[in-house]
């Protein structure tokens, strides 16, 4: 998974390794620098899947997420608008893994350009800035600071881009 620039990847042991520009926290390690290698991200539980969410185009920060094997959360990086899920908690930079309140059982992690976006119980969770509708609903500004129910119903699979979402719904798998 990767930001404008930096990277983080999972290895088979479930740890999270990032590189790159740290500015705004991307790396997870604590700190606000860049790493020329990688470097292990703190993420307090063996992870699962990771996932980047793209800033807009002339932003540079970004932030990741970790689905762990709890079924949790974890996020880190550039916090403007909710994105690391902290409920108004964590500055505009979260340098350390912060585990995203209210969400267990999560099963999927998606990217988009700044919302995230959870799947539990088959249902749609999400978080960050509203922006062209991608909560389901016709709200197009504002900030979810913690997790919330989008109106996007069930699916198996979504895909984001950077005004819209496509969907399998659950029942047609």
């Amino acid at each position: 998974a990767g930001g404008p620039d930096h990277l983080c990847v999972l290895k088979m042991d479930g740890m999270v390794f990032c590189t790159g520009r740290g500015l705004s926290g991307e790396i997870g390690d604590g700190g606000m620098a860049d790493r020329d290698m990688l470097t292990a991200a703190r993420v307090p539980e063996v992870v699962l899947e990771i996932v980047a969410i793209r800033p807009p185009r002339d932003a540079a920060f970004s932030t990741t997420c970790a689905r762990v094997i709890t079924e949790q959360v974890y996020c880190w990086g550039y916090d403007d608008a909710g994105q690391v899920g902290s409920g108004g908690t964590v500055a505009e930079f979260a340098p350390s893994p912060f585990q995203v309140t209210g969400l267990i059982g999560v099963d999927a992690l998606y990217d988009s350009m700044r919302p995230v976006f959870a799947r539990m119980d088959g249902g749609i969770i999400g978080w960050g800035p509203r922006a062209n509708g991608l909560f389901g609903d016709e709200e197009s500004a504002g900030t979810e600071e913690s997790p919330v129910a989008t109106e996007l119903g069930r699916f198996s699979g979504l895909a984001f881009g950077i005004t819209h979402a496509c969907g399998i719904e659950a029942d047609e798998v």
